[in-house]
């Protein structure tokens, strides 16, 4: 006898919030804290995450040097491609400035690549 198997994507969201078998129409892929993520979703959740992505977007910052997300985990190496390049002379002027406001170091001549991974760590906030 002929067996015939249909697999179905389903709007996560949906499903999470009521159960429903909403069929996912748009796989939306984003990274968090280096972590890849797919969320399948029906039409109106991709419209409604978009605009909520929009909105984030526009607070936040670019990110110039996508490798510097993973600083945390080169256990020493410094970002950039010169190897006596220290992490904060990696940064944008922008981020440099916003680094010094939260560190509280307005004038320091010398930082540590820890503290500033540790901002990167933190989202750069």
């Amino acid at each position: 006898m002929p067996i015939r198997t249909i697999t179905q994507d389903l709007c996560d969201i949906c499903y999470s919030d009521t159960s429903d078998s909403v069929e996912a129409t748009n796989k939306l892929r984003f990274a968090w804290q280096n972590k890849p993520y797919i969320l399948l979703t029906c039409d109106r959740h991709a419209v409604e995450i978009a605009d909520q992505f929009s909105k984030l977007t526009k607070l936040g910052s670019p990110e110039t040097k996508p490798h510097t997300l993973n600083a945390t985990k080169n256990h020493g190496h410094h970002l950039g491609s010169g190897r006596n390049k220290s992490a904060l002379s990696s940064l944008s002027e922008t981020e440099k400035n916003k680094f010094r406001l939260w560190a509280n170091m307005p004038n320091a001549r010398r930082i540590s690549d820890q503290r500033v991974y540790e901002w990167i760590r933190l989202g750069k906030p």
